[in-house]
C-alpha cells in the first residue's frame, strides 16, 4: 500500500513512495532480483533524474523490471492512495502491463471541472465511503507494529469522518498522534492518553489544502461554520460585511469547499464541515484568540441596528463563540438569556452555552443569581461536566461571584466526573463559605480512593436536587441493584441527584459505568480496553479504579490471561478498601489454575477483615465472595463447612438484604441439602435481576441438583459460550462430567423448538401469566415454569420478554439441545 502524498513534487512517477513502501515488505521477498530493482529504482529517484529523456526512460524500464520481479513471485496487487496527485499516471500503467492487480483513491467529485485522467482510464471506479472503526482496527493491526487498543480505532473514524476514505489517511492522522506524544501504553496496548481531545488532520491532507486554496477567507468559513449551532448559506451576507470580505468571494468560496467536499450544504442550506478532524486542524491554524475575534465582530454587526427577529438566535450563538472578546454589555446578556430561555427544552446543550456565555455581561441580582442557577443545573442535567469545571473555575477565579453552595456543589460534581480535582484556588475561595465544605469534602475523599456510600452522597447534594429549577420529572424511587453489592456510582448519584442528574458518556465515571454493565451483562469483550482507558482517566487511586480494576481481573482470568489478571488485582491491593472482591478475585484465579485447597484458604484467610468492614467497604461483592467460598466448599465436598457459610450469609443477608445475598443463600441452601427447590428458586431470581455471570452458576447447580440436569448444564454452557473462555468452557464441563452429562450440540434454528415449545412461546407472546398458560394447557404452574427454563435454555434469551420478542422478530438462533 502506497501513498502518492508522500512522493515529493518533483517525482511525477510517485517512484519514491514505491520504493518506500517496498522496502518496509522486502524482508518477506524471497527474491533477489527484486532487491536489485529496488535499490535501481531507488538511485535513479532524485530531481535530476525528470531534467532529462534519457534518465526518465531509465526509470520507467527500472520499474517495469521491478513490478514485473513482483509478479513472478506471485500474484501482486498496488494500492496507492491520493493517486490523483501523480503528475503522471505512468507508473499505474506499468504495473498494469506487468500483470499487477492496480487499485488507486483519489480525491475528488465528478463533477468538479478539471476531471481527473485516472477516471477516464479506470475499468472500475467506486465511490469510497468512510472507514467503519471495524475496517480502521483491521487496519492498525496489520500496520502499527505495536498491539493497538480497539478503543483507538472508534475514535479515529469519528474524529475523521468521511476523511477516512483511504488508508493512508487514518495512518498519517495515527503517526501524527504519536510523533505529538498522545499516546501511552497501558497493559501491553496503546491508548490514547485523551480520547477527548480533538484530533486533527495531517496538514498536508488534500482536505487541508483545499481550505488553503481559498486563503484567509476559505479558514475563517470553515472556522465559523464548525462553531455555529446552525450556519445557513442566507448567513454569509452577515460574514461577509463583519469581515470586510466580498459577498462575491466569500460565496465562491463556499461554492469551491462544497464541490471539493470540505463543506456539505443540505437541501435548507444548512452548511456543515465533512470532517471534525478537518474543523480541528483549521482551528488550529487559525488559533483561538482571531476565532473569537471573528465571532464577536459577527454578533457585533448581527446586533447593531434593526435586524429581524430570526437573527437573536445567531445574534447569541456568536456572543456565546466569542466569549471574553466581547466586552461585557448588559444588552448582550439580556439576549442571551432570552434566547437560552427560548431553547431550554429544544436544545438544552445550546441553551446551557448561551446561559453560561450570558454570566460575562450580566450584573448582580436576582435575575444573574436565576440565570447562574439555571446554567449550573442544567449542564448536570446533560452531563457537560467538563464545560461545568470551567465555568467554575472562571467564576471564582475572576473573584466576582460570591462562594454559594451550587457552586461547590457543581465544582464537586465536575471533579469526580472529568477526574480531575477542584483546583486548590477555587476549593479555598468557595471553602469561605461553610455551607460549601460538605460537597467539597465528598470530592476531596473521593480522590484518596474513599468509596462514598449513599448517606454521604443525599446529605451533601439532595439540597442541590431539591433548589433544581429545571423542568424534569423526579423519580424518587432507589436503583434497582443496591449500591452496595456491586458499587453502582451510577446509582449513587441518581439516588442523591434523582433525575435532574446526567449519566456521562466520558470520563472515569462513564468508563466505570461502562465496564460494570458489561462485566454484569452478556458483553465481556470490551471489558479490558475499558480497563486500559480508565487507568488513563483520572486519579488512579480512585474507587472506581480499584473496583474496576478487580472485575477486570476475574474477566482476564477466565479467559486465560492469567498473568494480566495478577497485574490487575496487584494494582486493585494498593490501598484496597474492598477486600471481598480482591479475595474473590484472587481465589478465583486459584480455583481456574486448580489450586482449590489454597483457593479455599486465602478465601477464608481473608474472611475476618471482610467481614469487620461489614459496615462500609467489606459489603462490595461480598455476595461474590461468599458465592465462591460455596463453590470451593462443594469441590472439597464440606458438607458442615457449607452450612456453616449458609449460616453466615444468613448474618450477612439479615444485616444488609439485597438481591446478591438472597441469591447466595438459596445457591448454599441447594448445594449443602442438594436442594433443587432452591437452586430453582435461584435461578429465577437471578433470571430477573442478576448478572450473566450469576445466572450461569445458578443454573450450574440447579442441573447438579436435577433429577434431569440436561437443560440447566445445556443453559449454563451456553452462557459460558456466550461470555467466552477456555477455563469457563472448562468449568461447566467439570460440572457435566460430575453428572455425567454429555455436552450439549448445536442444532439448526428449524429444528431447536418442538411444537410444544412453539405453543408455549406462542402464549407468552399474549402475555399470559405461568397460571393462564397452565390452564390453557392443561398443566400445572410449576410445570410451565420448568418448561420455560428449558425454553431459556435452548434459546439463549433469559426473560419472557426477550422470548416473546425474539419470536416476533423471527430471530431465534441457532441453539443448544
Amino acid at each position: 500500500m502506497l501513498s502518492a502524498e508522500s512522493s515529493p513534487k518533483w517525482d511525477k512517477f510517485g517512484a519514491l513512495a514505491v520504493v518506500d513502501g517496498l522496502r518496509k515488505v522486502l524482508p518477506h521477498i524471497a527474491d533477489s532480483r527484486v532487491t536489485r530493482s529496488v535499490a535501481a529504482v531507488a538511485q535513479l529517484c532524485v530531481p535530476r533524474t525528470y531534467t532529462a529523456s534519457s534518465a526518465r526512460a531509465a526509470l520507467l524500464s527500472e520499474l517495469t523490471r521491478l513490478f514485473t520481479g513482483l509478479r513472478a513471485n506471485g500474484h501482486t496487487a498496488l494500492q496507492i492512495d491520493d493517486a490523483h496527485l501523480l503528475q503522471d499516471p505512468g507508473l499505474l500503467a506499468i504495473a498494469v502491463r506487468a500483470g499487477c492487480t492496480v487499485v488507486a483513491s483519489c480525491h475528488g467529485h465528478r463533477d468538479v471541472p478539471g476531471p481527473i485522467p485516472l477516471l477516464n482510464v479506470a475499468d472500475r471506479v467506486v465511490d469510497l465511503l468512510p472507514l467503519t472503526a471495524e475496517d480502521v482496527g483491521s487496519l492498525l493491526a496489520a500496520a502499527v507494529a505495536e498491539p493497538v487498543d480497539e478503543s483507538v480505532a472508534g475514535v479515529l473514524a469519528a474524529a475523521l469522518g468521511p476523511a477516512a476514505c483511504t488508508p493512508a489517511t487514518v495512518l498519517r492522522t495515527f503517526e501524527r498522534l504519536r510523533n505529538e506524544g498522545r499516546f501511552a501504553e497501558v497493559l501491553g496496548r496503546l491508548c490514547l492518553a485523551d480520547p477527548a481531545a480533538p484530533i486533527a488532520l495531517p496538514p498536508g491532507h488534500e482536505l487541508v489544502k483545499d481550505v488553503t486554496r481559498f486563503g484567509n477567507v476559505g479558514k475563517q468559513l470553515v472556522a465559523i461554520v464548525a462553531g455555529a449551532a446552525r450556519y445557513e448559506v442566507d448567513d454569509l451576507a452577515a460574514f461577509a460585511a463583519a469581515t470586510d470580505a466580498g459577498l462575491g468571494q466569500c460565496g465562491a468560496a463556499v461554492d469551491g469547499m462544497v464541490a471539493a467536499g470540505v463543506l456539505l450544504c443540505d437541501a435548507d442550506g444548512v452548511l456543515t464541515v465533512s470532517s471534525p478532524a478537518l474543523a480541528t486542524a483549521v482551528l488550529e491554524d487559525l488559533g483561538p484568540a482571531p476565532v473569537a475575534a471573528l465571532h464577536a465582530a459577527i454578533a457585533r454587526y448581527l446586533g447593531a441596528g434593526e435586524r429581524p427577529v430570526s437573527t437573536a438566535s445567531a445574534v447569541a450563538d456568536h456572543a456565546a463563540l466569542a466569549g471574553a472578546e466581547l466586552a461585557p454589555d448588559p444588552e448582550v446578556g439580556r439576549a442571551l438569556v432570552t434566547a437560552a430561555d427560548r431553547t431550554t427544552r429544544a436544545d438544552p446543550a445550546l441553551a446551557a452555552r448561551w446561559y453560561c456565555a450570558a454570566l460575562r455581561h450580566l450584573s448582580p441580582g436576582a435575575e444573574r443569581d436565576r440565570v447562574l442557577r439555571t446554567a449550573l443545573h442544567l449542564l448536570v442535567h446533560i452531563a457537560d461536566y467538563r464545560s461545568l469545571q470551567e465555568v467554575v473555575t472562571e467564576l471564582m477565579t475572576a473573584g466576582k461571584d460570591r462562594p454559594c453552595y451550587a457552586l461547590a456543589v457543581s465544582a464537586a460534581l465536575a471533579a469526580i466526573h472529568t477526574g480531575e480535582p477542584v483546583p486548590v484556588s477555587v476549593a479555598r475561595a468557595l471553602s469561605a463559605d461553610p455551607a460549601c465544605r460538605e460537597p467539597l469534602t465528598v470530592a476531596e475523599h473521593w480522590f484518596t480512593g474513599h468509596p462514598v456510600q449513599a448517606g454521604e452522597l443525599v446529605a451533601a447534594f439532595s439540597p442541590f436536587r431539591a433548589e433544581c429549577p429545571l423542568d424534569v420529572e423526579h423519580d424518587d424511587r432507589s436503583p434497582a441493584v443496591p449500591a452496595g453489592e456491586d458499587f453502582d456510582v451510577a446509582g449513587l448519584f441518581k439516588l442523591a441527584l434523582g433525575a435532574e442528574y446526567g449519566e456521562p458518556s466520558c470520563g472515569p465515571i462513564a468508563l466505570y459505568a461502562q465496564l460494570r454493565r458489561d462485566y454484569l451483562g452478556d458483553d465481556w469483550s470490551r471489558i479490558p480496553s475499558l480497563a486500559r482507558q480508565l487507568q488513563l482517566a483520572g486519579s488512579p487511586r480512585t474507587a472506581v479504579h480499584q473496583v474496576a480494576r478487580l472485575l477486570t481481573a476475574e474477566v482476564l482470568s477466565w479467559v486465560g490471561e492469567s498473568e494480566l489478571a495478577r497485574e490487575m488485582t496487584a494494582l486493585g491491593e494498593m490501598e484496597c478498601l474492598f477486600p471481598a472482591l480482591r479475595a474473590w478475585a484472587e481465589a478465583g484465579e486459584l480455583y481456574r489454575l486448580g489450586d482449590y485447597d489454597q483457593a479455599r484458604v486465602r478465601g477464608w484467610a481473608a474472611y475476618e477483615e471482610i467481614k469487620a468492614k461489614a459496615g462500609g467497604t467489606g459489603r462490595v461483592g461480598v455476595h461474590w465472595f461468599l458465592n465462591r467460598l460455596v463453590y470451593l466448599e462443594h469441590h472439597a465436598q464440606d458438607t458442615a463447612q457449607l452450612w456453616a457459610l449458609h449460616t453466615e450469609i444468613l448474618w450477612w443477608r439479615g444485616r444488609y438484604g439485597g438481591a446478591g445475598l438472597d441469591i447466595a443463600e438459596l445457591m448454599t441452601r441447594a448445594l449443602a441439602g442438594h436442594d433443587h427447590d432452591s437452586a430453582a428458586r435461584a435461578v429465577d431470581l437471578v433470571r430477573r435481576q442478576g448478572p450473566l455471570i450469576d445466572l450461569k452458576r445458578a443454573c450450574l447447580i440447579a442441573g447438579f441438583t436435577a433429577d434431569d440436569p440436561e437443560p440447566w448444564f445445556n443453559e449454563a454452557y451456553g452462557i459460558a459460550k456466550r461470555l467466552g473462555g477456555e477455563r469457563m468452557h472448562a468449568n461447566v464441563m467439570r460440572w457435566l462430567n460430575d453428572r455425567g452429562v454429555a455436552v450439549p450440540r448445536t442444532r439448526a434454528p428449524g429444528d431447536a423448538f418442538t411444537p410444544s415449545d412453539r405453543r408455549l412461546i406462542a402464549l407468552v407472546r399474549q402475555g399470559l401469566t405461568n397460571r393462564q398458560i397452565g390452564g390453557a394447557l392443561g398443566v400445572s404452574e410449576k410445570a410451565v415454569e420448568s418448561h420455560l427454563s428449558r425454553l431459556f435454555a435452548k434459546s439463549g434469551y433469559r426473560s419472557r420478554v426477550e422470548l416473546a420478542r425474539a419470536s416476533l422478530e423471527g430471530r431465534f438462533a441457532a441453539t443448544a439441545s
